[in-house]
């Protein structure tokens, strides 16, 4: 999964086409988003944080302008500030995104701390898919390292993960991670049978770049 931008979707000859996803922050947004070429629909607020939420009533108006037949996932905030009774648990989406921000300073914890989120959710009624999401930029956020960390949740049976930045300063994916470890990590993936996106900047020469290096998320 990528960000969308209309000059990134470009198809290579002999390359399949990545799925594509859009962060909206409201219903305005959507309605221009709606009629696009779209495969996942993130709702998330950067002004709230690198996994910030939006507020109930903004994220309600702009699930009712999708429909039901759109693939919908939320940002529901950073690991170790999560509660178990927080409102947006209870959203009838497809994805609950979950940042791992601030959690490598307690590697002995923050896994059973997922373990446990995911077990209360499993109690609810509607129950999405849990993603945890590792940052590129990990020393900055101080969260796990995608590659240990995802071996890690694949052995507790996670099979979706996603790869963001946390600081937003105008740095992309490739200023953190380099195509070699990207396709250590996305071979460690997808021979798990699991899958992966990434929600970070990536211009067209990115794109290119991890393309033709057989990175397909």
């Amino acid at each position: 999964m990528l960000n969308y931008s209309e000059n990134l979707i470009q198809k290579l000859p002999g390359v399949r086409m990545v799925k594509v996803l859009i962060s909206l922050r409201n219903a305005a947004e959507t309605i221009n988003a709606a009629s696009l070429p779209i495969d996942y629909y993130d709702f998330k607020e950067p002004e709230n944080g690198s996994m910030g939420s939006l507020n109930k009533s903004d994220l309600l108006e702009a699930i009712k302008v999708l429909g039901p037949d759109k693939k919908i996932s939320m940002a529901c905030g950073e690991l170790d500030k999560a509660t178990s009774d927080s409102w947006q648990w209870d959203m009838d989406v497809d994805f609950f995104k979950v940042g791992l921000a601030g959690l490598e300073s307690h590697k002995e914890t923050w896994v059973s701390k997922i373990l446990e989120l995911r077990r209360i959710l499993q109690t609810r009624k509607i129950f999405p898919v849990l993603v945890p999401v590792f940052y590129a930029d990990h020393k900055l956020a101080n969260s796990p390292p995608a590659l240990d960390g995802v071996k890690k949740l694949l052995a507790e049976g996670f099979r979706l993960f996603l790869v963001d930045t946390w600081a937003k300063s105008g740095s992309g994916l490739l200023d953190y991670m380099s195509t070699e470890m990207l396709i250590d990590l996305q071979n460690m993936i997808l021979n798990s049978g699991a899958e992966y996106g990434l929600a970070v900047k990536l211009n067209k020469d990115d794109c290119i770049r991890l393309m033709k290096a057989n990175i397909l998320p």
